[in-house]
């Protein structure tokens, strides 16, 4: 990623991406490290509720996250946390000074047994209910997807885009902590639109994915090349990136 990007990623150095509320036997979640430094868990807490601060439980000192890992870490409610997660419930991680750094809540239905709550795609997209789990790998899009959970990030977070380089297609992936007007044009290494995919109309608040197939605004194909992407609301840049076209 950019400099740009890992600025606007801080929020989310630190992503819940799949839990197990009725795992077997005990139930987990799965913490992904974002960024290319370790994360030392010492530093955050934990809680089955998202609103009662007295809830939250430190993470054992010698709990850490390396650089890229997923790693599955076993929610015991006789030993820690000393909470297991149920059918209707929340679950948040704090800093230690109270910043909420990710979180996920589900309602009666949406954690059955033999199920896991993912996000999908892996890392960037909405939790959703899906068959089978995934602990300590990336996420895959099942045969059987039951229903979305809400999910909405705090702040602004760019996921970039996939795959890069591309050859016919490429995706663009952000998500928005509410709904917004949003301009998202692409550009030559020269400053010159190439074409514009949002024109500002508002988005919704959440995840988002937009498709640019290498075509200008007259849909004529650009030829290889890098080719930026800014993304703006209100008149400020808020997002941006490369793409690399090889035809």
């Amino acid at each position: 990623r950019d400099s740009l990007n890992d600025a606007l990623a801080t929020d989310k150095d630190l992503i819940i991406n799949e839990l197990a509320a009725k795992g077997d036997p005990l139930d987990w979640l799965e913490l992904y490290n974002d960024t290319p430094r370790e994360i030392r868990l010492a530093e955050f807490v934990i809680a089955d509720d998202l609103n009662d601060e007295s809830k939250r439980v430190a993470f054992p000192d010698d709990m850490v996250v390396q650089p890229g890992e997923y790693l599955q870490i076993v929610l015991d409610k006789k030993a820690w946390p000393g909470f297991a997660l149920g059918s209707d419930e929340e679950l948040g991680i704090w800093t230690r000074d109270g910043v909420l750094v990710d979180q996920v809540d589900w309602e009666d239905g949406q954690s059955p047994e033999l199920h896991s709550l993912a996000r999908i795609p892996d890392l960037t997209g909405p939790f959703q209910t899906v068959e089978g789990a995934t602990p300590q790998a990336p996420n895959q899009v099942r045969t059987a997807v039951l229903e979305e959970v809400k999910s909405v990030p705090i702040t602004f977070r760019l996921r970039g885009n996939w795959p890069n380089p591309f050859n016919a297609t490429t995706i663009i992936g952000f998500e928005l902590p509410q709904a917004l007007p949003l301009y998202l044009t692409v550009h030559d290494v020269l400053g010159r639109r190439v074409r514009q995919l949002h024109t500002g109309e508002t988005l919704i608040a959440g995840s988002h994915q937009t498709v640019w197939d290498g075509r200008d605004d007259q849909n004529r194909p650009v030829g290889s090349g890098i080719y930026p992407y800014r993304i703006r609301s209100g008149g400020n840049l808020i997002g941006g990136g490369r793409m690399t076209l090889i035809r």
